[in-house]
């Protein structure tokens, strides 16, 4: 089955083995619902781990895997990157946040501005990072800025407002 990139192990919390993960993924209490299988990449080798327990605390998910009991044994997960099985799409028109990356950012005036290195998922809003001549931008992924998306085609169209980007 194809992967999703659910995030990234930041490090670990309390003592009876608790992983803390930066997400990267939308509907976290469903990718880390117990009993779901996750996949941390360690030293370029995937391991399959069953979820125990998920939580969120501070932002970060909280996730305790079956295999592990303690601190000492998961330690060494440190900035391994998280994986899930990639599911259906809720609806015909659903993408994965993944699908968003290189995708081609055109305005109104149909000018290219650059490339989507990555979705930033924030507490208000999320964020498309935007590599543009060397620089990198962050555009809101919201209704005002977000005209349509044409995944299949790799573009995103879009309205900016003054300031937002360098103007040529």
């Amino acid at each position: 089955m194809e992967k999703v990139r659910l995030g990234r192990v930041v490090g670990t919390h309390g003592i009876k083995g608790e992983i803390k993960i930066y997400l990267t993924t939308q509907f976290p209490e469903e990718r880390f619902a117990p009993g779901k299988m996750i996949y941390l990449v360690h030293q370029n080798q995937e391991t399959g781990y069953e979820v125990e327990s998920f939580r969120m605390h501070k932002g970060m998910a909280l996730v305790k895997l079956a295999a592990f009991n303690n601190i000492n044994e998961v330690e060494g997960f440190r900035d391994d990157e998280v994986y899930g099985d990639r599911e259906e799409p809720l609806d015909e028109e659903g993408f994965y946040y993944d699908e968003l990356i290189g995708c081609t950012i055109i305005d109104e005036d149909n000018r290219q501005l650059g490339e989507v290195v990555r979705v930033l998922e924030m507490p208000t809003q999320d964020l498309l990072e935007i590599s543009y001549q060397g620089k990198i931008y962050r555009i809101p992924y919201v209704d005002a800025f977000i005209l349509d998306e044409d995944i299949e085609n790799k573009r995103i169209y879009v309205h900016l407002i003054k300031g937002l980007y360098d103007e040529d």
